[in-house]
């Protein structure tokens, strides 16, 4: 949710990624829960009345981490961003108070628990292999593949290079 949430970003950069698997595969979701364990079955006439208010702040959410993260160059941060977004679409079916948004919103949070979570570990294992976490934009050119494909593999760049220029010529 938006003003609350602008510090998960940072948490994730500065995550190792076994961390930033947990927090957005676990604990991201600890919240959603509480709202729909605790705060709408308890508290319906509050849920009732903050309810506008609850989703002006889901689709503020929403829009601010989808633009945000269109300006990212770390891949940890965009994947991070995208979460605050994501879980804006949990918060909006939450406050829908409809059985097709509660419904959904839970669908979305097990969706996002495990694609966040393999898009970490994607990341690192990027990382591991070339040692940033920058989104490079790749130009498309017959050497930016080859370039691409050596960087992954530096034992066996020339192979690679090889491969790809192979591949491009197909």
């Amino acid at each position: 949710m938006f003003p609350f949430h602008t510090w998960l970003p940072d948490a994730h950069t500065e995550a190792p990624t076994a961390g930033s698997v947990i927090l957005a595969g676990v604990l991201l979701k600890m919240g959603t829960y509480g709202f729909l364990r605790f705060s709408v079955p308890m508290f319906p006439d509050a849920t009732n009345q903050y309810r506008n208010f609850m989703i002006v702040l889901s689709l503020i959410g929403i829009i601010y981490g989808a633009l945000v993260c269109m300006m990212q160059k770390d891949m940890k941060k965009l994947i991070a961003y995208s979460s605050v977004s994501h879980m804006g679409f949990c918060t909006l079916g939450i406050f829908a108070l409809t059985p097709l948004g509660l419904t959904g919103s839970i669908i979305q949070q097990i969706n996002h628990g495990i694609s966040t979570g393999a898009l970490f570990l994607i990341v690192g294992v990027l990382y591991e292999r070339r040692h940033t976490r920058l989104n490079l934009r790749i130009r498309r050119t017959r050497d930016a593949y080859a370039e691409f494909r050596g960087g992954l593999s530096d034992r066996n760049a020339q192979l690679s290079r090889h491969a790809a220029a192979q591949r491009l010529h197909r």
